[in-house]
């Protein structure tokens, strides 16, 4: 594991567990672990899980930012967070890359970030390509990023 040019950077964790999925993938289900395949990922990981895929409703306060309730699923240490940014009718990217943040991060699609906490000013999420390091967002840049949210209870 620690040879292959082909996991993640960063935590050790977080490249075991994507090579579990990876190779279960490849020998059972014949599929690809590329792009956002987090549902399926926990479906091998945890088994039949609670799986709530949310919508803004549930997790965006347009007063406050991220709602309270969302708030708290986030700093669960129970429960896994993740937020995907997917093409949507009349948001359609020619590009990977959605945007840059503030802090000079690029945020690609079809690709799932862990969102591990937030503050009243900011969103913090982890890219699983390298898990070393946080990404910090403002409440606008995640909320006119990303699209798609899924939240596990362990």
């Amino acid at each position: 594991m620690y040879g292959s040019t082909e996991l993640a950077t960063g935590d050790t964790d977080v490249r075991a567990l994507e090579k579990a999925v990876e190779r279960y993938m490849i020998e059972e289900k014949h599929d690809d672990i590329n792009g956002d395949r987090r549902i399926t990922a926990y479906k091998i990981l945890l088994g039949e899980s609670h799986l709530d895929l949310g919508g803004w409703d549930e997790i965006w306060d347009i007063v406050v930012g991220i709602s309270d309730s969302y708030r708290k699923k986030i700093q669960d240490p129970n429960t896994i967070c993740t937020a995907a940014v997917h093409d949507t009718l009349g948001k359609k990217q020619d590009s990977d890359i959605v945007c840059t943040t503030s802090g000079g991060t690029q945020i690609y699609k079809n690709h799932a970030y862990s969102v591990v906490r937030a503050d009243d000013k900011y969103v913090y999420l982890i890219n699983p390509w390298n898990s070393g390091n946080e990404i910090r967002m403002t409440f606008e840049e995640f909320k006119n990023t990303f699209n798609s949210f899924t939240d596990v209870t362990l």
